[in-house]
């Protein structure tokens, strides 16, 4: 644990000295959880971004078949990295056998504004080869 530390606190400072006088963009990055549906999944997973003191930007969930998945767009307090919050997920992950990918999102990216749709379309009938 100290040497991870220790890592962390030697990479926030290159960072500072990198960033010197300069103008820090947030740090956003991007998760996607998918495993069994069942209850915890988004409870646990916000539950560990709070205490981490994540914002969760934009958030999307699903339930297809058995299956839930959940995609959030965070932003990341300064100084954390994505690393730090796959290890505190870890435990989540194993407990509910979770699949969970997070990476680094420019902050470009993050904040690009979504297009909103002029028109939207509902399509229901039944299921056959080909329909989508």
């Amino acid at each position: 644990m100290g040497e991870a530390t220790l890592a962390d606190s030697a990479e926030n400072r290159a960072r500072d000295e990198a960033y010197d006088g300069m103008v820090i963009m947030p740090n956003y990055a991007m998760l996607s959880a998918i495993g069994k549906d069942r209850p915890g999944i988004a409870a646990g997973v916000s539950e560990i971004l709070f205490e981490k003191a994540c914002n969760i930007e934009e958030c999307t969930m699903a339930r297809l078949g058995g299956d839930f998945a959940i995609m959030l767009m965070l932003r990341l307090p300064e100084g954390t990295t994505v690393r730090q919050i796959e290890q505190e997920l870890a435990p989540l992950r194993d407990e509910l056998k979770l699949t969970i990918q997070l990476t680094d999102l420019r902050p470009e990216d993050a904040m690009e504004a979504p297009e909103v749709p002029k028109h939207v379309v509902s399509v229901y009938g039944a299921d056959k080869k080909g329909i989508v």
